[in-house]
This record gives C-alpha cells, sequence and structure tokens, in this order.
C-alpha cells in the first residue's frame, strides 16, 4: 500500500469492543470504485469479442490496483493475465502472471518469507510456466502454493495432497512433465473450490476440472478417490473407492487409502450414534499439513521465486 494511505489509515485506526476498527478511507474508496466500473466495462467489452478493447481497459485497472497493495495486481490483472492465455501470447501472460506476486514477509513459513499473492493463479502460473519450458519454475510455483494448502474436511482432502516433483519421503514422487504438473495442479485448483468467470460471476464445475485432470493423468487415483468421498453416502461411493484402490500405487498411495477406509468407518460410527451427519472430519486435513510441513523440496526457493515475482 502507498506510505501515504497505510499512514491515513494507520492514524485513524481506533479501538471498539477489543477490536481494531478501520473507518473507509476515500481514496481508497474512490479507487476502488473506478476499478470496479474499468472491469464491468471490461465484461461489456468480452461479451461482444472485444477483446483487445477489453485487455486496454483491465491494464487501465491493474494501473489503480497497482497503486493500492504494494504495487501488485489484482483481479483485473489475473483476468489479463488469462486473456493473454487465451489468446496464445505466452510472454505477455507470464508478465501479467508475475505482476501478481511479490516475495515477502510470511507467517506460513519458518523462514519467516516466501511468495505472497493469490492463490489459485499460483497453479495457472505454474501450468503456463510449464508449457513454456520452464520446469524449475513451474516447480517451484506449484511448490508455493502446496506448502500453504490446507484442504479442510475429509470431503475436500480425502486423502493427503502428498504430490511433488523431487524424490521426497513424506511425499508421493511423480517424474516431471508438463502434463503430470497440470493434472496435479488443477486438482488443487479442485480442492480449493475452482475458478470464477470474470464475466459470468458463475463457479467453474468440480467435475469439468476433473474430467481434465483425469484426461491429462488417467492413471492417478486422486482424482477417482475425491469423487468417492464426496459420494460416501450413495451407493456409487464404494464403486468408486474400488476403482481408485486400483489405481493406487503398491506404498504410500494404497496405505492412505486403507486407512482412509479404516477411519471413514470410524467417523461413520460418530456421526450415527451422535446424529451429527455434517460433522467434519479433519485428520486426513491434519496428516497432509504435517506432512508438508516436512518435505525439503517445498522449503520456498528464493532465487527462482523472486525471479517470478515483481
Amino acid at each position: 500500500m502507498d506510505s501515504g494511505l497505510s499512514g491515513i489509515l494507520a492514524s485513524h485506526a481506533f479501538a471498539q469492543g477489543g477490536k481494531v476498527i478501520r473507518p473507509e478511507n476515500p481514496i481508497v474508496t474512490a479507487k476502488m470504485a473506478e476499478i470496479r466500473a474499468l472491469q464491468e466495462r471490461a465484461r461489456v467489452l468480452l461479451r461482444s469479442d472485444q477483446i483487445e478493447q477489453a485487455i486496454t481497459v483491465l491494464r487501465e485497472a491493474t494501473a489503480i490496483e497497482a497503486s493500492l497493495v504494494d504495487g501488485t495486481w489484482g483481479l483485473s490483472g489475473q483476468e489479463l493475465a488469462r486473456l493473454y492465455v487465451k489468446l496464445g501470447r505466452t510472454e505477455e501472460a507470464l508478465e501479467a502472471y508475475r505482476m501478481l506476486f511479490r516475495w515477502d514477509k510470511a507467517g506460513w513459513v519458518p523462514t519467516g518469507w516466501d511468495l505472497v499473492g493469490p492463490r489459485i493463479p499460483r497453479m495457472e502460473y505454474a501450468i503456463l510456466l510449464a508449457k513454456a519450458g520452464r520446469p524449475e519454475d513451474a516447480k517451484a510455483m506449484y511448490y508455493s502454493e502446496l506448502r500453504r494448502f490446507n484442504g479442510g474436511g475429509r470431503f475436500k482432502e480425502p486423502v493427503p495432497f502428498l504430490v511433488v516433483f523431487d524424490p521426497e519421503p513424506e511425499g508421493v514422487y511423480w517424474e516431471y512433465s508438463p502434463e503430470r504438473l497440470e493434472a496435479a495442479a488443477l486438482m488443487i485448483v479442485a480442492l480449493e473450490g475452482g475458478t470464477v468467470d470474470f464475466v459470468t460471476r458463475e463457479q467453474t464445475p468440480t467435475r469439468d476440472i476433473l474430467r481434465r485432470v483425469r484426461a491429462l493423468a488417467p492413471d492417478w487415483f486422486y482424482p477417482v478417490m475425491y469423487l468417492a468421498a464426496q459420494n460416501w453416502r450413495y451407493r456409487q461411493g464404494p464403486e468408486l473407492l474400488a476403482l481408485a484402490e486400483s489405481l493406487a500405487r503398491p506404498g504410500l498411495e494404497r496405505d492412505l487409502i486403507a486407512k482412509y477406509r479404516l477411519e471413514l468407518a470410524e467417523h461413520k460410527a460418530i456421526i450415527e450414534a451422535e446424529d451429527t451427519p455434517d460433522a467434519p472430519d479433519e485428520r486426513p486435513m491434519l496428516e497432509g499439513c504435517a506432512r508438508r510441513s516436512r518435505m525439503q523440496c517445498l522449503r520456498p526457493n528464493e532465487t527462482i521465486l523472486r525471479r517470478l515475482s515483481r
């Protein structure tokens, strides 16, 4: 944020009922209104396929966004990057994604510094870097989200998500390829709720993301495992679980499924006894977070991440 704006906000903060209240700042409010107006104009242009004109408008919006949050771009910048990808303008897309991130203080890593910026665009950036023939950069960007990933309850992260592209005793190791990285990155996008279409404001259906994941990695158990967990109350749940088990590789993947079966049986007994059908089961999330925190390959690569951010 501009030093002047941060000073204004800090000087007007006050405590009320134990909470710090930051009153509305007229400068920020005016800028945000201008950004929203430009975004709406871009939507109108995109509905009529006036893409170049929409890009011009979004670039104007990103200049305002950059004046608000440490020089980085926000929603306008995300859509600009996605438009460049759709148009096949890879270098411009890579630069647009770079402008969404900065190397800064971060409370979620022991070192205290990491890549700061939007979460799902990290996976889009990683996929684009992989397609551009930059495997180490793609892995570093993918890892920047995986170390922060927190899937929530069992029906969001049915078993710990552990796919990495470097040998790692705590993880599920895959040999790197652009297609495999895209599959893993898109699975995280699905687990985090998917993307929202800029023009229609509608959520991308999870089934569409999973269809793409399975096309890229048809031998991978995880997307089927996710569907099995989503449907555990219904007839197709056990069928999907059996299919996931047949796809799982010997070792950690099959161990995770065996543990899932035991924990699901325990969870069923608890919710039936206590009549709490919506009770969460956070054990897969907790195990996943613990395993990911111990992975050496997930430590931030400052050299690469500084280069991939503004």
